[in-house]
């Protein structure tokens, strides 16, 4: 079974990854 919390985990883990994205394209633009 899945822990309740391994959802959320996951999303969070995404959102990290969606800003380190973002925060490398800023980086390559300045």
């Amino acid at each position: 079974m899945m822990h309740p919390l391994d959802q959320e985990i996951e999303a969070t883990r995404k959102q990290i990854l969606a800003l380190e994205r973002e925060k490398t394209q800023i980086q390559i633009h300045a």
